[in-house]
């Protein structure tokens, strides 16, 4: 068992990656353009990410890194938020925060 030949308390930092997309539809009503919706978009959820950056106390860490434009078709435009977030786990209990 990998327990028994590092120790039963040996922790492993790991990160996990996460991607929050957000679509946006052009619209003749619309009085900012979509890239100026994406943006806004973008700030919005990487403002609410860092309010917490120990997700409820289980994670060391989140690392926002910049978020990726893509259009779909001639309406619609999409954005996604790129998260990381580091956290600990006990080897021998991968499902143990530490």
């Amino acid at each position: 068992r990998l327990a028994d030949l590092v120790g039963a308390d040996t922790v492993a930092e790991k990160m996990q990656e996460f991607r929050i997309v957000a679509y946006a539809v052009d619209s003749d009503d619309a009085t900012a353009t979509i890239d100026t919706r994406l943006n806004q978009i973008a700030a919005d959820i990487q403002k609410a990410m860092m309010i917490d950056i120990t997700r409820n106390s289980k994670a060391i860490d989140t690392i926002l890194d910049e978020p990726e434009f893509f259009d779909m078709d001639a309406k619609t435009s999409v954005v996604a938020v790129i998260v990381r977030v580091k956290y600990r786990v006990k080897i021998s209990d991968p499902y143990t925060q530490r």
